[in-house]
């Protein structure tokens, strides 16, 4: 009846394809009530989304948080209240699953207590809803695929979307998805080098500074035109006209400009552009506007170099995931030596940044 009445444009839960909406499915079958919560009064129906199943309420958008959060943060555990607290750095009500039972079985103050903690699960799914999905509506807009599916999508697979799209724009030729034997093949030998990391080192430092590089690995891709279609073997080429990773030999044509560097230069380019408007604009609704717009270019950026790995990826190159990082390596390694012949000396580094204390005589001593 809340449902009919409100006639909301998005269903938002936590975890709700793989526990609220089957829980409520099979009850209402168990009591033989009609579940008619679609605008067409149909009942939920539940769809293979990967490993998964996803709850679909046909005439409204179903967004399972679960998933968002999972994507999206770095957590020990991702229960509500772990991601309540974590985002709101507040402690919400809550009740030990396997005591549910008794507290709705009781008939003094523990109903009244499952009562408050019932709403306040559901206050803290819409706040979190506010807080995560209006990024997804982005990535949604930006990819060009529905609410639905971009809220359940990994990262790769927005990539992958996302290029789709500007190789029909461009007139470029999709790869197809491996088969079997070639995906087979492809995670029986896609290991590949990450990025430099130094241990850090023991002790309570001072005058510490964080240099890092911007963007670190699309820059690479840009700049050293690493892409599936420059791959070279160099022969019947002078040297001046590709570029060679050093440490693996792998080489790339300077010309043309590959495919995906050039979609992460538009990328980022747009992204500038964006990041202008913010700065420009006098209306708040605008400027969070232009910055989830501008987070989700960043993440599409970000995420192209692990896409290159993946063995699923229709633009899949091992050479290109080890250039990337091996180039990557090698500049943040130089970047510390550099900073070492300046009185720095680093202390811990992490794939595109690292920090160091600064050993010469500061100006107030």
């Amino acid at each position: 009846e809340v449902i009919k009445e409100q006639n909301p444009d998005m269903l938002v839960g936590y975890n709700s394809d793989n526990f609220d909406l089957p829980y409520i499915k099979k009850r209402a079958d168990k009591l033989k009530i009609k579940l008619d919560l679609g605008v067409d009064n149909s009942s939920i129906k539940f769809i293979n989304r990967g490993m998964a199943s996803a709850g679909v309420i046909r005439g409204y958008v179903h967004v399972d948080l679960y998933p968002l959060v999972r994507r999206n943060m770095n957590l020990d555990h991702y229960t509500l209240e772990r991601v309540y607290e974590e985002l709101f750095d507040k402690v919400k009500i809550d009740v030990e699953g396997d005591k549910i039972f008794e507290y709705w079985d009781s008939d003094d103050e523990r109903l009244e207590e499952l009562f408050a903690y019932s709403m306040d699960d559901a206050k803290s799914t819409v706040d979190i809803a506010v807080k995560l999905t209006p990024l997804t509506v982005a990535q949604s807009k930006l990819v060009g695929q529905p609410l639905f599916d971009i809220s359940r999508m990994t990262t790769g697979q927005m990539v992958e979307w996302y290029l789709i799209c500007c190789a029909y724009e461009k007139n470029n030729i999709i790869p197809n998805k491996p088969n079997n034997m070639e995906y087979s093949e492809r995670r029986g030998d896609n290991k590949v080098a990450g990025g430099y990391v130094k241990e850090p080192e023991k002790g309570l430092f001072e005058h510490l500074a964080y240099l890092d590089f911007k963007s670190l690995y699309p820059s690479i891709i840009i700049s050293k035109n690493i892409s599936p279609d420059t791959i070279t073997d160099g022969e019947g080429l002078s040297e001046d006209e590709y570029y060679t990773c050093s440490e693996n030999g792998f080489k790339f044509l300077k010309e043309p400009a590959g495919f995906i560097p050039s979609i992460i230069g538009d990328i980022l380019d747009e992204r500038q552009k964006i990041k202008k408007l913010m700065k420009q604009t006098t209306k708040p609704e605008d400027y969070k506007a232009y910055d989830f717009e501008q987070q989700g270019l960043k993440r599409l950026a970000n995420s192209m170099y692990g896409a290159y790995g993946y063995s699923r990826f229709r633009w899949y190159k091992k050479e290109c995931a080890a250039a990337i990082t091996a180039w990557g390596r090698e500049y943040i390694q130089d970047a510390m030596k550099k900073a070492e012949e300046y009185g720095f000396k680093p202390v811990y580094a992490d794939t595109d940044g690292f920090y160091a204390t600064y050993m010469g005589k500061l100006d107030d001593e």
